[in-house]
């Protein structure tokens, strides 16, 4: 039987930060590290809106609200029901909006602290990405620490088991603002290794070989170039046109 759809609330969120994820390179994996089907293949994006943003609670009243009406349609909600009175705070729903102050999973990473955090998830072939002219931008164009903005749409998953019951927040479009500090995801050499040694990497120019020390270069000796006597010449030319 096909899985009941919902409707969609549309929102659009202020302008944030990219902070994890992939513009780029699908997850093949879930939450626990296990293959996926190929066509639970998905982008998976975190965006960080700062608390104070302009709109931001607008945004959240919004998604509670439709969120809530959508589930006060579903035959037997009242576990749901309770935990959707706690708001972003019930244990188990999951909304896949954070606080990103209160979760240990994201109140120490970069870029979080201060803010809500938005995981957006789609399963489409390619992200629909675009820049602050509203120009079609290439997905590689996106960094992680670059400022963005975003229309999302959330949908309940309309299970009445509170423990799986929540929402998808998927995003419909992505704009690029403006280039903001890098946010290293995976090992931090800096923050491993502290101290810095020797001189940064310079890449050598194509096609072009290092110059030689001074003082220790000398040319190497030219060839000798073949020379003949006129007596070799005349020999040489007289055995050629001598009769046979």
């Amino acid at each position: 039987m096909a899985k009941q759809k919902y409707a969609q609330g549309q929102f659009r969120l202020p302008r944030g930060r990219y902070v994890r994820g992939s513009f780029t390179k699908k997850n093949t994996t879930d939450h626990k590290k296990q293959p996926l089907p190929e066509n639970k293949y998905h982008y998976w994006i975190a965006i960080a809106i700062e608390k104070t943003a302009p709109g931001i609670t607008e945004v959240l009243n919004g998604i509670l609200t439709h969120v809530w009406q959508s589930y006060s349609t579903v035959a037997g909600n009242q576990a749901v029901m309770a935990q959707l009175q706690q708001g972003f705070a019930a244990p188990s729903f999951s909304w896949k909006i954070t606080d990103g102050d209160a979760d240990p999973s994201w109140q120490n990473r970069d870029g979080c602290k201060g803010c809500w955090i938005f995981e957006c998830r789609s399963y489409f072939e390619t992200l629909n990405t675009f820049d602050g002219l509203n120009r079609q931008l290439d997905a590689s164009c996106f960094q992680p620490g670059d400022y963005v903005d975003a229309f999302i749409t959330v949908e309940i998953n309309g299970e009445t088991d509170p423990r799986v019951a929540g929402c998808y927040v998927n995003p419909l479009v992505i704009r690029w603002l403006e280039t903001g500090p890098r946010i290293t995801i995976g090992a931090d050499a800096a923050a491993l290794f502290g101290d810095t040694v020797g001189a940064g990497y310079v890449p050598p120019q194509a096609g072009l070989m290092p110059p030689p020390a001074p003082g220790n270069y000398a040319p190497p000796p030219a060839a000798p170039v073949p020379t003949e006597t006129t007596e070799q010449w005349n020999r040489r030319h007289t055995s050629q046109h001598a009769p046979g």
